[in-house]
């Protein structure tokens, strides 16, 4: 006699078990849209020319809260996002910023082509503002 197969309540099923993670845990897929465009700076008034992952200016590291998730451009508040601090994660240089107008903090990756002495003068107040609340 063979057993009656229930494919779909089996919990070693890959199919059940993602079924049951996304209804308990939902796994938010980002798909990022690479779109290539040239801007010029909120804050400073450099032209930018874009390539695709272009999100702030390369010469003071000003950005515009233009995006929920990166690349969607669905964020309504368009306020002047300034670097506060940075980290060094996973390999790659990260700024973080904040939004002037709705007071939200992001995260991204700095650019080959950013300013090495504004990225530098970031780590230096991190550094200060670490020593002085030890």
């Amino acid at each position: 006699m063979q057993k009656a197969s229930n494919r779909g309540s089996n919990p070693r099923n890959p199919v059940f078990s993602k079924l049951i993670l996304n209804f308990y845990f939902p796994i938010k897929l980002i798909m990022f849209k690479k779109t290539i465009e040239d801007f010029t700076c909120f804050n400073c008034g450099f032209k930018v020319k874009g390539n695709g992952f272009t999100d702030h200016c390369p010469k003071c590291l000003a950005s515009k809260h233009v995006d929920i998730e990166p690349g969607d451009r669905l964020s309504k508040c368009r306020g002047l996002m300034l670097p506060i601090s940075i980290d060094y994660l996973k390999h790659e240089f990260t700024i973080v910023y904040i939004c002037l107008k709705c007071g939200s903090i992001k995260r991204v990756s700095a650019a080959p082509e950013d300013d090495k002495q504004k990225l530098e003068s970031l780590t230096r107040v991190k550094k200060a503002l670490n020593n002085k609340f030890k």
